[in-house]
């Protein structure tokens, strides 16, 4: 399997969602990934469980990777790194999915101030 490149982090309470990105042949194609911890903090009777893990298909675009993110609020969570080469795609998608929305400035500041970085995965 190819080494994976991380794209972009999102911090949630519980958990959170990433991007990754490989290299397959000449092209990179794109996967999501869930954490959400959240079942692990509860009682038994509150619902307790173990981690949810959710990896999600790997996809030819970044665009179509974020699509699969969108079953999650993802634009309104906490952004905590942006690779640096998908920074304005990133930064356009997030305004299109906070368009119209009565916080959209004050979230939108929250990603343009996000740190930029490459990490291994």
């Amino acid at each position: 399997m190819s080494e994976t490149e991380l794209v972009l982090e999102i911090g949630a309470e519980g958990g959170g969602l990433k991007v990754f990105r490989r290299k397959r042949g000449k092209a990179w194609e794109f996967s999501g990934q869930l954490r959400d911890q959240t079942p692990t903090f509860l009682n038994e009777d509150d619902g307790a469980g173990p981690e949810i893990q959710r990896d999600f298909d790997w996809v030819a675009t970044l665009d179509a990777a974020l699509v699969q993110l969108d079953r999650y609020p993802w634009a309104q969570l906490y952004p905590i790194a942006i690779h640096p080469t998908f920074r304005l795609e990133v930064l356009a998608a997030v305004r299109q999915r906070l368009k119209g929305r009565q916080d959209d400035e004050r979230g939108l500041r929250r990603w343009e101030n996000a740190r930029s970085t490459e990490v291994r995965a």
